[in-house]
Order: C-alpha cells, then structure tokens, then sequence
C-alpha cells in the first residue's frame, strides 16, 4: 500500500480548491474558438476574417455550453452555422449547419 504525504495531501486539496477560469470565458472568445474550429475543419467554407464573424455571429452562454450562430435577419429564421462549445474545456461539444 502507497501512503500519501501530508505535504501532498494538503497540496491536493489546496489546488481542487482553486477556482481556475474557464476555456472560453466570454462571447468574444467563444466566437474566436467557434471561428477556428470552423476554419480548421471546413477551410474552403470559410472565406470570413474572426473580426468579420466577430460582427456577424452572436455567442450565448446556457448551462456551461456556448452557442455561437449567425446573427439571423428576423427572430424566427433558424438556418445558419451553430457551434455548441464547454465553456470550461473549450471542447467543441457539436456544430452543423441547418438550411
């Protein structure tokens, strides 16, 4: 049996104590991150700077996910890129496009 030393023991819970920042800490950063995964994975379908998609995607935070989608011209159109990335992790959770 392995025994643990007090220093690393204390040292343990010290750091599971600490709050480190999430990933992806706001809608700006969201968007960048959605922006790179895009381009990394669909390079010929994205001819947009970030700064472009900056101004033309919107980000919201719900339940430790961001969305990040087009910014739509009415309320009720539901088509475009949506991005769903952990904010903690900044792990891409899911992305598609619906027409």
């Amino acid at each position: 049996m392995r025994t643990v030393s007090p220093f690393a023991a204390a040292l343990a819970l010290v750091l599971a104590s600490c709050d480190s920042p999430p990933a992806i800490p706001d809608a700006r950063a969201a968007i960048a991150a959605a922006h790179s995964a895009w381009q990394h994975n669909f390079p010929d379908a994205v001819d947009e700077t970030e700064e472009e998609w900056q101004q033309t995607f919107t980000a919201a935070l719900s339940d430790g996910v961001w969305l990040v989608r087009q910014k739509m011209p009415t309320p009720t159109d539901r088509s475009g890129a949506y991005i769903y990335i952990e904010a903690e992790t900044g792990r891409i959770v899911d992305a598609k496009t619906v027409d």
